[in-house]
């Protein structure tokens, strides 16, 4: 009896068994079928209608002389550490206050003594700080176009995203003495507020243009940029330099005198990526690199057309990232690297975005970091 018992029962089990292997089995078709459809999605859904241009950069010049790697960096003063998130462009006050933008759409005020204040919500991405003629602080704002903050921290747009000339991202300015505000607008629609598409694409969608601020004038100046980015005037605003971040090098535009309206290679095959430029005051140009050079993507990833065109289809989780290392360069006033500060671990800065100089002190932006960098430049420290 015992053994018919479980004779009946094993049976009875063997055909339980059936059907759970049948439910597994759509179950499994139907994640497969999902994951299929997700990963078709990825690769067909997921990247700008462009096709990638070839592209094959030059060697990267030696780390070496002027270039040669060294610590200067890693003993920059944090300022108001930890209360920031991505202050991605720096201006300073009269008074020694620093107005930085951050990833949130504020704009923020930081006494010297580490202090945050909201300042502004531009609603935005504010990437570009310049002071305007009027004591007002000029923004380049990724999310929204041009705008001006007044003193009481209330935003006008000067030169909306949607408009005759439409911007898809401005990104860096200048101003000159006579109130003409030069900006980048670093990319296209095709490709909107992404680095990494547009790097991928390498496709010239960049551009360069100047607005006055008392006649609201608006014109193009320069069109097939890769990737715009970085904008200075000159001391005597004979011309303007704007960084092309994706072919390693900065141009310039001519503004005055016998060349006026030619355009040139200022600074060419750099050993980064450059972000924004600023005067030092005495012709020399402060340049910071987002990213060094790195072998893997100028010998293996740029070269191969398709490989970009696969690394544009995956998710965001998946992209090369810039190395972990704080880089800045100076150029003289014919474009020729004169000194490099460095921090090889990017413990205190990396992914640098913007450096100017003020009173001996660097003040240095980053694309990610929690904290505005200061470098004495006289006890190369803080």
């Amino acid at each position: 009896m015992v053994m018919k018992f479980f004779g009946k029962g094993k049976k009875r089990t063997i055909k339980g068994f059936g059907l759970v292997r049948l439910v597994f089995r759509i179950l499994l078709y139907m994640v497969i079928t999902v994951f299929i459809f997700s990963v078709g999605s990825v690769l067909f859904l997921h990247a700008p209608n462009i096709e990638p241009a070839p592209y094959a950069p030059p060697i990267a010049p030696k780390m070496e002389g002027a270039l040669r790697e060294n610590s200067a960096l890693s003993s920059v003063k944090l300022l108001a550490e930890g209360k920031l998130n991505g202050p991605e462009d720096i201006a300073v006050d009269n008074n020694g206050t620093v107005y930085t933008g951050l990833e949130d759409g504020r704009i923020v005020k930081i006494s010297p003594d580490g202090e945050v204040v909201t300042f502004a919500e531009t609603g935005g991405r504010p990437l570009g700080l310049q002071w305007g003629p009027r004591g007002d602080l000029i923004v380049a704002d990724g999310g929204r176009g041009l705008l001006t903050v007044n003193l009481e921290g209330e935003v006008t747009v000067l030169v909306p995203r949607a408009e005759t000339v439409p911007l898809e991202m401005a990104d860096d300015l200048d101003v000159s003495s006579s109130g003409l505000i030069y900006f980048s607008d670093a990319t296209g629609s095709e490709v909107g507020m992404d680095y990494y598409q547009d790097l991928m694409i390498h496709r010239p969608l960049g551009r360069l243009l100047r607005f006055n601020y008392y006649t609201d004038d608006l014109e193009v100046l320069l069109t097939g940029l890769y990737f715009a980015n970085g904008v200075a005037l000159s001391p005597d605003e004979d011309f303007v330099l704007v960084s092309e971040m994706s072919e390693y090098r900065i141009t310039r535009l001519w503004l005055k005198g016998p060349r006026v309206g030619d355009r040139d290679v200022f600074a060419d095959n750099l050993p980064g990526f450059p972000d924004g430029i600023s005067g030092d005051g005495d012709g020399n140009y402060w340049v910071a690199m987002v990213s060094p050079r790195m072998w893997f993507v100028d010998n293996i990833v740029l070269p191969n057309l398709w490989l970009r065109k696969l690394l544009m289809h995956f998710p965001t989780w998946t992209r090369l990232s810039g190395a972990s290392y704080g880089f800045i360069i100076q150029l003289n006033s014919e474009g020729e690297i004169v000194e490099s500060l460095h921090d090889p671990s990017g413990k205190s800065l990396s992914g640098i975005t913007n450096v100017i100089e003020r009173d001996g002190k660097l003040y240095i932006g980053t694309l990610e970091g929690d904290a505005v960098g200061v470098y004495d430049r006289e006890s190369g420290g803080f």
